[in-house]
């Protein structure tokens, strides 16, 4: 008998079941492939939005900075044309001010290129032909030598030359190359020849020309209208920085040299040399010798001639003796000389009413020595000059006076103190603040030469005291037919 619990109901289970188990898990493999794929897509489109929206808010931020540089750029290309112009504008006046109306500048030290003595003699006429000569020096420069072409007229000489007055007004005198008076005329010829000449006393102090020589050679050589600066000043070292710093600022090329008869200084002509800086001879207007003080023949020593200060000097006071009167049986022959001291042979003593008086050599003395505003001589120790209020008004000093009442002066001798007295020495009234009742007619001075600017005054030591000595606008002098 069959167990019928053994024997299946389905004869086709048993066999079907391994393959529907083998789809089964082979579905199940796929799905959870696709569940992989999908959970990737998922993160990679995940990364993707993000990694988008990174870079979305970087595009907008360089879009907002590159909106930012656009509107620099075109404020730039707005200033840039703004520039543009203005320096068009600039280059158009340069042009104008170089060539339009060029200048040509000529400043010389006075002290070292003296005039020559055959225009100084002339006066006024010698110093309109100074000027005369100098302009055509330059002109002959420029329409030969240089590489612009300058037309007649197309530009303006300006010439201004430093000079010690006193020191050398005394040296040419000393030396005997022209009068007070006709150097006077001479700086005025010369200053009247043309507008834009001028001689320029800047007074005694020592190498005041060369600092105002100095100063302008800076600021002219700046200018850009400034072509060309002819410089007078190669006979002394003491230019020499201010040359080696036209060289640094690149402005070396508008110097030239105006050369005359004196000597270069040894080490600007070696610079000269080395930088081929350009020459102008100009032979026939300045001395051929170089002049040296000379002492006991003019009215004080003169350190040097650029721009020494003039000082009095024992050896240059008239060395004359101060005698008592004398009767004139007394006097004869060599008894004259030992009482009047060292006289030159030219000069011989004059007695007059049983007193002696000592006349001065006018060919070794043309000029007196007087006492200053601010050299005052010692009389203990010094020769003393001639006494200004004996001579020109009068001395109430009389036997106390420490000045000479005893010289015998010629007519040109006494013109001489008169001047130098009314330019130099303080009315004493005016000097009191107190009105003068000589006034126009006084022979003193009622200001300081010196002016506004005077050096003593700034150091405490002026003589000149009044109010207004200093002064550009002075008081109405007092009308004397009122008393």
């Amino acid at each position: 008998m069959q167990d019928s619990s053994q024997t299946p109901e389905n004869p086709h289970k048993a066999t079907l079941a391994p393959s529907a188990t083998l789809r089964e898990l082979a579905n199940r493999d796929r799905l959870t492939k696709w569940e992989s794929l999908y959970a990737q897509q998922a993160v990679l489109f995940r990364d993707l939005a993000e990694e988008n929206a990174v870079l979305t808010k970087r595009v907008e931020e360089l879009e907002r900075d590159l909106r930012v540089w656009r509107v620099g750029v075109e404020h730039t290309e707005h200033e840039k044309e703004e520039l543009a112009a203005k320096v068009l504008r600039l280059e158009t006046s340069l042009h104008s001010l170089q060539n339009d109306n060029p200048l040509i500048v000529c400043l010389m030290d006075g002290d070292g290129a003296i005039f020559s003595e055959d225009l100084l003699i002339r006066g006024r006429e010698g110093g309109r032909q100074a000027a005369a000569i100098l302009t055509h020096t330059i002109k002959g420069y420029l329409n030969h030598e240089s590489s612009t072409n300058y037309t007649l007229h197309s530009y303006q000489i300006y010439t201004a030359i430093y000079y010690n007055g006193p020191g050398l007004r005394n040296i040419l005198i000393q030396n005997k190359v022209c009068d007070m008076k006709d150097f006077t005329e001479f700086v005025e010829g010369f200053n009247q020849a043309t507008p834009l000449f001028t001689l320029v006393d800047v007074g005694g102090g020592k190498e005041a020309a060369d600092a105002k020589l100095k100063e302008s050679l800076r600021l002219f050589i700046r200018l850009p209208q400034t072509q060309y600066v002819f410089f007078g000043g190669a006979h002394d070292n003491g230019y020499l920085h201010t040359l080696r710093s036209f060289q640094t600022e690149g402005l070396l090329h508008k110097i030239i040299i105006l050369k005359g008869n004196s000597k270069m200084a040894r080490d600007v002509e070696t610079y000269i040399d080395e930088m081929s800086i350009a020459i102008a001879e100009c032979p026939d207007l300045f001395l051929r010798l170089k002049l040296k003080p000379r002492p006991g023949l003019g009215p004080s020593a003169v350190e040097s001639t650029s721009g020494g200060r003039t000082s009095p000097n024992k050896a240059q006071r008239h060395n004359i003796k101060k005698t008592t009167a004398t009767p004139s049986s007394s006097i004869a022959g060599n008894d004259i000389g030992s009482d009047l001291g060292d006289l030159s042979p030219a000069v011989t003593p004059v007695v007059q009413s049983g007193k002696v008086f000592r006349p001065i050599d006018p060919t070794k003395c043309p000029v007196l020595y007087i006492s200053s505003l601010n050299d005052i001589p010692n009389a203990n120790s010094e020769k003393p000059p001639p006494c200004n209020n004996y001579y020109i008004t009068t001395c109430k000093r009389a036997s106390n006076c420490p000045y000479g009442h005893d010289y015998l002066l010629t007519p040109e001798q006494l013109e001489s103190l008169r001047e130098t007295v009314k330019k130099t020495v303080p009315c004493p009234d005016v000097n009191a603040n107190k009105p003068c009742l000589a006034g126009n007619t006084c022979p003193f001075a009622h200001s300081c030469p010196g002016g506004p600017n005077c050096w003593h005054l700034k150091q405490g030591k002026c003589r000149f005291k009044g109010e207004y000595a200093h002064k550009v606008v002075q008081p109405e002098p007092v009308d004397v037919t009122k008393f």
